[in-house]
């Protein structure tokens, strides 16, 4: 992935690029039916294009997919790049057989309407990336500060609320904001707060405990941590006012699921 959609991490996909192609040609790689120079490499940039700068030459990939709705399209359509040099060397399974679509790849009808929303969505997004990452950096901030500044008031010690992901905020998507908040129930403020608020626990509880997901178990969260994660995120058209009233709905519950612990 080049970003992940979790806890919002930008990985440097160009420097593991970088690696995997040297490694490839170096002497002692088993290159077993593939040619050294023909290992692949692809990465998915559903979460990052429209957030972030996603450049198909200075990453040097192969191949890169982009899903619409992230960053304006409507839902239902999406695009696989593929570098033309790779594309001449290979033949790639279509997903769908039948006729000869979208150069063999694809059978069916193209979606015209949906293929053109895509390339405007995209020109727009680009156009606008700068001021849209900046708009998601202030809220999500924002939304940091007022949660930490809510859960202060109460009685005692403040609880400890971390910051999940890079320390350095501008490794980590814009909009995404996931934190962990130490003697919380991610899962029951999600469940309390029902349609109120759009966000998700780090961690899914069920009849026989608690799963934490994939990713915080990646992190080697301890089952604490991950039980106290929650993952918000602001889109381009979030405004100040929607983020300042959803503060008080989520620090409200958030106190008053400590209060019943204490």
């Amino acid at each position: 992935m080049h970003s992940n959609n979790e806890v919002g991490t930008i990985q440097n996909i160009a420097e593991i690029v970088e690696s995997v192609k040297t490694r490839c040609k170096s002497a002692d790689f088993a290159a077993g039916s593939f040619a050294r120079e023909h290992i692949l490499f692809h990465t998915d940039a559903a979460q990052s294009c429209g957030k972030v700068p996603v450049q198909a030459t200075a990453l040097g990939v192969d191949m890169i997919t982009v899903v619409g709705h992230k960053f304006g399209a409507p839902k239902g359509v999406g695009a696989l790049w593929i570098r033309s040099a790779c594309a001449a060397g290979f033949t790639i399974e279509p997903c769908l057989h039948g006729g000869g679509q979208e150069s063999g790849r694809r059978a069916g009808t193209e979606n015209v309407l949906l293929a053109v929303a895509l390339g405007a969505a995209a020109s727009l997004a680009t156009e606008e990336q700068r001021q849209t990452a900046a708009h998601m950096r202030r809220l999500t901030a924002r939304l940091r500060d007022g949660i930490e500044r809510h859960l202060g008031k109460m009685a005692g010690e403040a609880p400890t609320v971390r910051v999940n992901g890079p320390s350095d905020r501008e490794r980590c998507l814009p909009n995404t904001l996931s934190i962990s908040i130490e003697g919380v129930s991610a899962s029951a403020v999600v469940t309390e707060l029902g349609d109120r608020i759009a966000f998700s626990a780090g961690s899914a509880c069920h009849a026989g405990g608690t799963t934490m997901s994939a990713v915080l178990r990646a992190m080697h969260f301890v089952e604490e941590r991950g039980r106290g994660t929650i993952r918000l995120s602001c889109g381009r058209h979030t405004t100040v006012e929607e983020v300042d009233r959803a503060i008080p709905i989520l620090g409200e519950a958030l106190l008053r699921q400590l209060q019943r612990r204490h």
